[in-house]
């Protein structure tokens, strides 16, 4: 893609501090969308970032889970004290209704950061202490790609800003307490209080991930950035990512290799993978499955 250059990050540790890093070199506008956010050790390092760059004068929008959302962030003073910040917006993807439990099923699992017009980070982790930072207890062992965007309004960037702008306008997505009012309470009020101290007392602590950096330098040039997505509409929906992954299949001539934590098959994906890779074809399909450990279990 014209002006993408990429880096892997694989470390837990690596991954918190790349993110921070991220958010430290916001000028503009920061997207966050994911699935899970806690206010633990890495969580609470996380609204700390956020909470300075809203400082600063970013323009920071947050998209969650309604369901997660509702377990984690309801009644907890650090979002809402993030949520009070005039410079941040936060939104919940297709929130909790009991006199709707049909749309229950219908959640939203994406995970990336964007940062102005030149980076965005697109994985699998959420945004809690299994998937972030070196502190001690149960982790899942996870990858994302970090891309990062030089030149003219070209390459994949803005297609990962259009999508989230297509959600974000949905309206499946709710704003999530919009009252700066909030921040009189006092609980509120504390814990901002604390977010200021948690980001001062970060950059103490780790000043290797405040230092101006050249991602020019840390990452390689990609010949081609593809995304794909399905719909974004309750139930059932047309498999258009697999769609374009047998057109994509189609075209190698030796090998396509795939890395999933998991893929779930229907016999039409079976039958057309098989229909794709015969035993008399030169080509090769190999398939890399990461093992997400669940929460009692821990790779050394």
């Amino acid at each position: 893609s014209a002006g993408d250059r990429v880096m892997l990050i694989e470390d837990n540790g690596e991954a918190l501090a790349e993110r921070i890093r991220m958010l430290e070199h916001a000028k503009q506008s920061i997207v966050l969308s994911t699935f899970d956010f806690h206010s633990d050790i890495s969580g609470k390092k996380m609204l700390a970032a956020l909470w300075a760059a809203a400082e600063r004068g970013v323009k920071v929008k947050i998209l969650a889970d309604g369901c997660n959302s509702w377990l984690r962030m309801t009644g907890n003073a650090y979002f809402y004290a993030l949520a009070s910040h005039e410079n941040v917006t936060i939104k919940t993807y297709n929130p909790v209704n009991p006199l709707l439990p049909f749309h229950a099923m219908s959640r939203m699992h994406d995970k990336y950061v964007i940062v102005d017009d030149s980076l965005y980070l697109l994985g699998g982790r959420n945004v809690y202490d299994s998937f972030l930072g070196a502190q001690d207890g149960p982790k899942n062992y996870d990858r994302d790609v970090l891309v990062y965007h030089e030149g003219e309004k070209e390459g994949s960037l803005y297609q990962v800003k259009a999508y989230f702008e297509a959600i974000w306008n949905d309206s499946l997505c709710k704003t999530w307490n919009d009252n700066h009012l909030l921040r009189l309470i006092p609980g509120v009020k504390r814990a901002g209080q604390e977010l200021e101290k948690q980001y001062i007392s970060l950059k103490k602590q780790e000043p290797g991930w405040f230092q101006t950096i050249s991602y020019q330098e840390k990452t390689v040039a990609a010949n081609r950035i593809t995304l794909l997505s399905n719909p974004t509409c309750l139930y059932s929906k047309e498999p258009q990512v697999f769609y374009g992954l047998c057109e994509l299949m189609k075209q190698a001539k030796k090998e396509v290799i795939w890395h999933t934590p998991y893929i779930i098959n229907n016999d039409y994906c079976d039958k057309s993978i098989k229909y794709n890779f015969r035993k008399d074809s030169k080509r090769r399909l190999f398939f890399f499955f990461r093992i997400f450990l669940c929460k009692y279990y821990r790779l050394s």
